[in-house]
């Protein structure tokens, strides 16, 4: 995979040069909005893929296997201190893997590049390393993390990619970015993610996809407009049929949430939610085929968080 080198470094500088004038942005909440506004974080916060931890010794390394089956391998001596002497003692791994468009949504975690295209997932995880200051990988040392297909079928266009660092410009767009440093191994039961980086410091964790970043390339993109009148904040999410894809449609202006590049001819469903100043949820399910420069109106009914849950699960 390290041949691609440039080819990845050519398409992620490419997108970032156009993803300045097309990258919708999230509204900010009114004063009167901010109860719906923290409702939402606290549904995330609640739903989300909760965190495992496996502890190892940095001299022996290991190999732990998620609760859904992501097997990480840690080799012995992989990690050197700050004087780039080998790390020694116990070290922890923090994991969540999301494979199910319904995971993506409860954790807010959606498939799209960082300029807003969407992309077919073969998994996200989150992985960080935790117990000692200011330790790096060694050189020439990796961390591979084996996803498992989970029904899917091998797709051989998956490339490795990863949500920047803060203190990268690109991670103000918020969204995936084709990763030059590490590989990805495409084998008949699944991808093997080799991280040879982490985002500084470890102990905060790198999110990693693999991701075909081309699935979408054949559809036409177009302009797709979804309209809602209601006065609390609103989160609007994408969900596509027959593909493991799923994206967040920001707001562009008030009861607008304008997105650039719908998929034309792709059947998804504009799942929406917010909360009143009440606490209460409402949400709105449309079915719907993207057409050239369509448009939707979102309906909303009250609806409890269970009954939601189960309504976005059936849509994996």
């Amino acid at each position: 995979m390290k041949t691609k080198t440039a080819f990845y470094t050519a398409l992620t500088l490419a997108v970032i040069s156009f993803s300045g004038c097309k990258k919708d942005k999230q509204l900010t909440p009114t004063p009167a909005q901010t109860v719906g506004a923290t409702s939402l974080k606290s549904f995330y916060a609640q739903n989300e893929v909760k965190l495992e931890q496996f502890t190892f010794n940095a001299s022996t390394g290991g190999t732990f296997t998620s609760v859904q089956g992501s097997k990480i391998t840690v080799p012995a001596n992989c990690f050197v201190d700050r004087h780039n002497n080998p790390v020694t003692g116990n070290l922890t791994i923090g994991f969540k893997d999301i494979f199910k468009k319904s995971d993506m949504l409860f954790s807010n975690m959606p498939t799209n590049f960082f300029n807003g295209a969407p992309l077919k997932s073969g998994g996200e995880f989150f992985i960080s390393i935790s117990g000692q200051d200011s330790i790096s990988l060694g050189a020439g040392k990796k961390v591979d993390v084996a996803q498992p297909l989970l029904g899917q079928a091998v797709d051989n266009n998956m490339v490795p990619m990863v949500i920047p660092p803060d203190s990268a410009a690109i991670a103000k767009l918020n969204g995936w970015a084709v990763n030059p440093v590490d590989t990805l191994a495409i084998t008949p039961s699944g991808y093997v993610f080799s991280l040879y980086q982490f985002n500084a410091p470890y102990s905060a964790g790198t999110w990693c996809n693999s991701d075909n970043s081309t699935y979408f390339s054949s559809l036409t993109q177009t302009s797709f407009s979804i309209l809602n009148y209601e006065a609390y904040v609103i989160d609007v999410f994408l969900i596509f049929k027959d593909v493991n894809s799923m994206v967040h449609v920001y707001g562009t202006a008030p009861n607008h949430n304008d997105y650039a590049y719908a998929p034309e001819g792709k059947e998804c469903t504009v799942v929406a939610m917010g909360y009143d100043n009440n606490g209460k949820l409402h949400t709105s399910f449309t079915p719907t085929t993207i057409t050239s420069n369509g448009s939707v109106t979102l309906t909303f009914s009250e609806m409890n968080e269970d009954d939601f849950k189960t309504a976005v699960k059936a849509l994996d």
